[in-house]
């Protein structure tokens, strides 16, 4: 059998439907690293975060749905460098989940490029997207969609 998938704009009515597979990404996350935990409200908060997106001009959520199930997310927001930069406006891609049956199948290759397009027609010339450095499969498909690692961002608990 055919899936039937289909990329579109979220809307306020698919929140509840985004959060719980934010959490579940947020959730794989704290299995990688304790940096990660989520607080006891994460689920109100996503809630109030995509609403803000959704509201923002230099943000667009975008979901995948098979037969009317949202399968997943990717979150693309435009992002200001300072202005001693020529180009002082990239795309960042900060969130892409698909759930795990629906793995596989090039979805998130289309969140991406969705995210790409949007981002070209805004006039953005530098795109990336943020993966853990121990996810190695998902940085994997970002590299053979022609990304390349340009930053590594070092973190230190202070704590151990």
């Amino acid at each position: 059998m055919k899936e039937n998938i289909k990329i579109r704009i979220a809307e306020e009515k698919d929140i509840p439907n985004i959060v719980p597979l934010a959490i579940e990404l947020m959730r794989y996350h704290e299995k990688i690293d304790p940096f990660y935990k989520i607080c006891s409200n994460a689920e109100l908060i996503w809630q109030n975060y995509i609403n803000e997106l959704l509201l923002d001009l230099n943000s667009r959520v975008t979901i995948a749905e098979s037969d009317d199930e949202i399968i997943g997310y990717s979150i693309s927001r435009i992002v200001f460098r300072p202005h001693i930069y020529e180009e002082n406006k990239i795309g960042d891609i900060s969130d892409c989940f698909i759930k795990q049956e629906y793995r596989g199948k090039f979805i998130l290759q289309k969140l991406i490029k969705d995210g790409v397009t949007w981002f070209q027609s805004k006039g953005i010339r530098y795109i990336g997207g943020q993966v853990d450095i121990r996810n190695i499969r998902t940085s994997k498909l970002w590299q053979a969609m022609g990304y390349q690692p340009y930053i590594q961002r070092l973190v230190r608990d202070f704590n151990e």
